[in-house]
């Protein structure tokens, strides 16, 4: 079965004190960053894709780039799922925890991820530098410029 949550999108809350907010699953990544900014927050990482939506993302354990980084997973601080039975629970590590961790990254076998709550960070810049070079170059320095910079690819 395939599920488009397409219809169920935006930010649902925003609380500047602790950076949280929550965003219902259905929204596109590209949506999200802008939606973000506007209340001056950013995800502290994103992966080079941004046509999938928040709660696809997330059920397959989309992660950006950058040794210091986490994955999207590590991002939620809650979830609201609706289960097969039909009910729509809301979980975090506090109130159901073990159904809480296996949630974030279930690929959808725990129910539908309808919401998430998600820790932010506050807006930032980044600096992109691309040019081409030897693959046995980019090969050989890859875990050095891992280290020396936040985030590093290559393709």
């Amino acid at each position: 079965m395939q599920v488009d949550l397409g219809a169920l999108h935006g930010l649902t809350a925003v609380d500047p004190d602790t950076r949280r907010v929550r965003v219902r699953a259905g929204t596109p990544l590209h949506a999200l960053g802008p939606a973000l900014a506007a209340h001056g927050l950013a995800l502290a990482n994103m992966g080079d894709i941004d046509q999938q939506t928040l709660g696809g993302a997330l059920s397959t354990s989309t992660h950006g780039t950058g040794l210091g980084f986490t994955g999207y997973s590590a991002m939620v601080t809650a979830l609201r799922l609706l289960t097969a039975d039909g009910n729509l629970r809301w979980v975090d590590a506090a109130h159901e925890p073990e159904l809480f961790a296996a949630a974030r990254v279930s690929l959808g076998a725990l129910g539908v991820i309808t919401e998430v709550e998600l820790q932010t960070v506050p807006s930032f810049l980044l600096h992109a530098a691309e040019r081409s070079e030897p693959i046995d170059r980019v090969v050989a320095e890859f875990v050095q410029r891992s280290r020396d910079n936040d985030h590093h690819e290559f393709y």
